[in-house]
């Protein structure tokens, strides 16, 4: 009996130690992660920016809004450039709101995201010329702030956000290309 409580302890002792050293490498890791696709499009780069600038413009494309189509989405003004924003409210999908944060015209945009409690993050486009067309990167980087975000990088973020850039990039080419 006592060899069993010892092994019991040796086996608790172990399996403390392999989890401290799980959580000493998650904390040692950038708490920000970035996710990236493209696409190319066969439209001229500025017919394809303007779509991203114009954030009204996104009910036309958003992988978000094909996902919950009784999303509440509240515009700001504006609705195109720097500043432009819209906030959204979703049973499924959760709260928050997105800013427009700066543009290159027909080249770059960068956007601030702002989850509430969940956390924020940004986003980057990247419109350049290839053959007939553009090519087309969103970025997106999720900023963590706690260990547990670390947890929901690496378990959630590239399996759900992943498809969702890539569904929403396809919608964006069919649209500018229709």
């Amino acid at each position: 009996m006592k060899k069993l409580l010892l092994a019991l302890a040796g086996l608790a002792g172990l399996l403390a130690v392999a989890f401290g050293v799980v959580l000493a490498v998650a904390a040692s890791k950038p708490m920000d992660k970035t996710l990236e696709r493209s696409v190319v499009v066969q439209a001229p780069p500025a017919a394809v920016f303007a779509r991203v600038h114009d954030l009204g413009a996104w009910d036309t494309w958003s992988p978000w809004l094909a996902m919950d189509p009784s999303m509440e989405v509240t515009y700001g003004e504006p609705r195109v450039g720097p500043g432009a924003s819209y906030s959204w409210s979703s049973e499924s999908m959760g709260q928050g709101t997105l800013t427009l944060v700066s543009s290159e015209p027909d080249r770059a945009i960068t956007t601030a995201i702002d989850f509430g409690e969940q956390g924020t993050g940004a986003g980057a486009w990247a419109f350049t010329p290839e053959g007939d067309g553009v090519r087309v990167t969103w970025r997106f980087t999720s900023h963590g702030r706690h260990l547990r975000d670390q947890f929901f990088h690496l378990v959630f973020l590239e399996p759900m956000l992943g498809p969702q850039l890539e569904e929403g990039l396809e919608r964006l080419r069919a649209v500018s290309e229709g």
